[in-house]
């Protein structure tokens, strides 16, 4: 190399140096870094919270079925429980009927979102499935009939609820193991304590 070419290398460094062209490329090119990073963090944080609020409205949309489909079955055991009442069925049918209402809620009721519904799918699950033990002894009484009934409607107004995004209605769990109170029984307040609130 000649003087000249060392000279305007050296002047071609010293320009460079003195106006700030590299450290403004090194600052640059961190900004970008440090810039991609935040802004990748920040699209992996929106991203996620994307996927969660997809989720959940996976999940209650899910729930929603559900509900539909045990409240399906909760009035075709109904039908079944009147047609049984009315002496126009045997104990079979009605039988038929609880196993296919219990397979339903058993399953579907995994899927509710709400544990207060789910703990009403059991309760009705299990009075009905009492009931018709007693219909295969032939032992049924008809004052039975009416508060399983009730018991029922409150269900499906619970289910409405829960597919339509509402506060579930108040709730009283039936007493299953007190026949005598059983008869009594309404979806809300206690027995004797006056009409049901409109």
């Amino acid at each position: 190399m000649c003087g000249a070419d060392q000279d305007n290398q050296q002047n071609a460094i010293s320009f460079l140096m003195d106006s700030g062209v590299i450290v403004a490329a090194v600052i640059g090119a961190g900004g970008s870094v440090i810039g991609g990073l935040v802004g990748g963090w920040l699209a992996l944080v929106a991203g996620h919270r994307q996927w969660q609020r997809d989720s959940e409205a996976q999940r209650a949309e899910r729930s929603r079925a559900a509900a539909m489909l045990i409240a399906e079955s909760v009035a075709e055991l109904e039908k079944a429980v009147v047609i049984y009442a009315a002496g126009e069925s045997d104990s079979i049918g009605l039988r038929v009927a609880f196993n296919v209402f219990a397979q339903t809620a058993g399953v579907q009721a995994i899927a509710l979102a709400d544990r207060d519904l789910r703990s009403r799918v059991r309760n009705h699950v299990e009075w009905v499935g009492t009931f018709a033990a007693i219909a295969d002894q032939r032992q049924v009484e008809a004052v039975l009939v009416e508060p399983m009934r009730r018991h029922a409607d409150a269900l499906i107004d619970a289910l409405d609820s829960h597919v339509n995004d509402l506060p579930l209605p108040p709730y009283q769990p039936p007493p299953l193991g007190d026949a005598a109170a059983l008869i009594e029984w309404q979806p809300v307040g206690t027995p004797g304590s006056g009409p049901l609130p409109a």
